[in-house]
């Protein structure tokens, strides 16, 4: 009698070895999306089943129907040959191309001055390009993976750059690029850095 009464003030409930189970988390419950597919399948949802239970009962009852895996393989060839016309547009090798030119910048360690547009800002800096990738997600794309200097406290003008601050663009907001082809990432001093800069502002101005 007291043991019923405790689980119902904390919420608690009992597993078939009589063990004390909390209460199911909300990420762990089969959604309505789930719930509503199973049920057009046939599969009976026990109250305690969780999302990834489900889950493998609904693969598991559509391996068992001829009808869903034949959808299932035409919805995967149609995906390929969407792909396949996707990556042979003009649009793509375009992007591919571009992509193949600032990957050069990767593989040279090359240290850029890079002027480029940040909402209603234009903005230049001392960068060096970690990654180039097709950002595929929506609307297809170019994007950079930078790195910029980060001073910390101490630094000296003499001291070496900590290329520590990463931050990603897209090739199109690039407005202009120069390859510093004398400059070592390595031994580049915020003394130097701060020249290039200035340099950079004088001959925007």
């Amino acid at each position: 009698m007291l043991f019923t009464l405790l689980k119902k003030l904390l919420g608690l409930g009992l597993s078939r070895s009589g063990e004390i189970q909390t209460p199911k988390q909300a990420d762990e419950l089969p959604t309505e999306k789930q719930l509503s597919y199973a049920r057009k399948l046939g599969i009976a949802v026990s109250r305690n089943m969780t999302r990834r239970e489900l889950s493998r009962e609904i693969e598991a009852a559509e391996s068992r129907s001829p009808q869903i895996a034949a959808a299932r393989k035409r919805q995967a060839k149609k995906r390929e040959a969407e792909e396949r016309a996707r990556q042979d547009s003009p649009e793509w090798r375009k992007l591919q191309q571009i992509e193949l030119e600032w990957s050069k910048y990767v593989e040279a360690e090359a240290v850029l001055l890079l002027k480029w547009r940040q909402k209603s800002k234009s903005m230049v800096d001392v960068v060096m390009v970690d990654c180039v990738e097709i950002d595929d997600s929506g609307e297809p794309f170019v994007e950079l993976t930078l790195n910029r200097p980060e001073k910390t406290a101490g630094d000296s003008e003499f001291d070496t750059l900590d290329w520590g601050r990463e931050f990603s663009i897209s090739v199109q907001d690039v407005i202009s690029v120069q390859s510093l082809a004398s400059v070592n990432f390595i031994e580049l001093q915020w003394k130097q850095y701060k020249a290039i800069l200035a340099a950079a502002k004088n001959a925007g101005d």
